[in-house]
């Protein structure tokens, strides 16, 4: 294996870490200053409504790369959470649309002051310059055109044994 590969596949190790560390930090539903707990998923979920008013369910899935029962699951407990609500489409009766409340408005501002917070503390805790910086986004991002252009293709290939 040449160099270059040994390092590249370093690289999707160590997103495959962070994303297992970042599942066993987020086990724990935080409460974002309503009283209601919230799972990871579900404040992501908001937060992804709040940006996106008006979606429907099977954009959301298309959004969060999951099936469409388990967001109609997490759509379901932020409704009844006082969070979101559903509005039927006016060009589309069959469509209902997806719009934050004032409730889940505040829960997502809360939520966005805490990752801030988190952004903070970690930004000041790695030494990287900005130039580490902008070659880490750039790579970075072409991995997550890899991933998104090939999402579908991934799901459907059987692994296979290479001898």
């Amino acid at each position: 294996m040449l160099e270059s590969e040994k390092k590249f596949q370093h690289l999707i190790d160590e997103i495959y870490e962070a994303a297992r560390i970042d599942t066993y930090n987020n086990i724990s539903p935080k409460n974002y200053g309503t009283g209601d707990l919230l799972y990871s998923n579900e404040v992501h979920t908001l937060k992804l409504i709040a940006e996106n008013e008006g979606l429907n369910q099977n954009e959301l899935a298309e959004k969060t790369y999951r099936r469409k029962g388990t967001v109609s699951v997490t759509v379901d407990k932020l409704e009844s959470k006082g969070l979101i609500e559903k509005r039927v489409d006016l060009e589309d009766r069959r469509r209902s649309c997806l719009f934050v409340t004032e409730k889940g408005r505040l829960v997502h501002e809360k939520h966005a002051d805490y990752d801030n917070e988190i952004y903070k503390k970690m930004r000041a805790g790695i030494k990287v310059t900005d130039e580490q910086l902008d070659n880490a986004i750039y790579v970075l991002g072409e991995c997550l055109k890899y991933f998104r252009s090939n999402i579908y293709h991934a799901k459907t290939c059987a692994v296979t044994d290479s001898k």
